[in-house]
């Protein structure tokens, strides 16, 4: 572990009213990133994802006691995008919100960077109180409200143990990504029946598995294991003369998508191989988009030594020990 200190002038907060709410991110003051905007449009895809974030940080399906720290979220202010990123308490999932900057209206200077800023379990909540008939404002930034830095008696420092691996597991993930593999354009309605589907029923034997069937000349489709239970995804094109079979693990993790794909346009799919990372691109109205990394199980954390090495050794699997990780079946 190394120690670390995150230095806020004060608690992120969220102040509305019946005419205006304020969404104050209040960022570490040792890098002193700054972005005050109205939020133009769109008040709800930007909810929606905020929310899947904070969601994503508190989940765990880890069986055993996983690092009992939790890092704030990090926050990256881009000419062109805004970005919220973090990972799930048992480290095998990875949030990025991805807006567009078009969807603000800046206010006053603007500091690009990327900083980590207080986001408590409360802030995630009162999130929910974010409505498009009201005028929104986003304020990222160390300085923290005035009001409330007086009400605060001042800064505050918040210790925390960073492990080695947490900057790692970004690298994992950025190598994860950049794997060759299958991409898919799903109809979030068809990804919905899936979730819906895993939620309600139970499997009591084994295999566990997410199926993805590709057979020439037919749209792709998911089979959920060990029901056999076919989810046909319509229009899902991919261009494969052979047929390919991808399988992954640690499904319950979908379930992270679940809020947004009511209100989603199109849900792209990235599959890497046999139980190697998949990753999910949810795009809202606006300019909003949610991307969920999922490592190739939930066991095989982003920020695990020996799990994501994996990502390098062909030889090495798991769940074939015989056979080649890039190997579709």
């Amino acid at each position: 572990m190394t120690a670390s200190s995150f230095l806020y002038a004060t608690p992120s907060v969220f102040e509305s009213t019946r005419e205006r709410a304020q969404l104050q991110l209040t960022a570490d003051s040792h890098r002193p990133v700054r972005f005050h905007a109205r939020v133009a449009r769109d008040v709800l895809s930007l909810r929606l994802a905020l929310q899947a974030l904070g969601g994503l940080i508190w989940h765990s399906d880890a069986w055993n006691e996983t690092w009992g720290g939790l890092l704030d979220p990090l926050i990256t202010v881009h000419p062109d995008r805004v970005f919220f990123e973090a990972f799930s308490q048992d480290q095998s999932a990875y949030g990025l919100v991805i807006v567009d900057r078009g969807l603000f209206a800046p206010e006053g200077e603007v500091r690009c960077g990327t900083t980590n800023v207080d986001f408590t379990a409360w802030l995630w909540a009162a999130l929910a109180e974010m409505r498009s008939t009201r005028e929104t404002h986003l304020r990222i930034g160390p300085e923290g409200l005035d009001v409330r830095t007086t009400g605060a008696g001042g800064r505050f420092e918040q210790k925390v143990d960073v492990p080695e691996s947490w900057v790692r597991g970004l690298l994992q993930l950025q190598g994860g990504m950049a794997l060759p593999g299958t991409r898919l354009s799903v109809r979030p309605v068809d990804l919905l029946a899936a979730v819906r589907f895993l939620s309600h029923t139970k499997a009591k034997v084994s295999p566990r598995a997410l199926r993805y069937e590709l057979h020439p000349g037919q749209d792709a489709r998911l089979v959920l294991e060990p029901w056999e239970h076919p989810v046909p995804f319509k229009g899902a094109a991919h261009g494969y003369q052979a047929p390919r079979v991808i399988r992954a693990w640690g499904r319950r993790r979908l379930r992270l998508l679940e809020p947004l794909l009511p209100y989603a346009e199109q849900v792209d799919v990235y599959l890497k191989g046999r139980a190697l990372p998949h990753f999910y691109v949810a795009h809202l109205p606006g300019g909003v988009r949610f991307l969920l990394g999922l490592s190739g199980w939930t066991a095989n954390h982003w920020t695990n030594t020996a799990g994501m090495d994996l990502l390098l050794e062909p030889s090495r699997s798991p769940c074939s020990p015989t056979r080649s990780r890039w190997t579709s079946t």
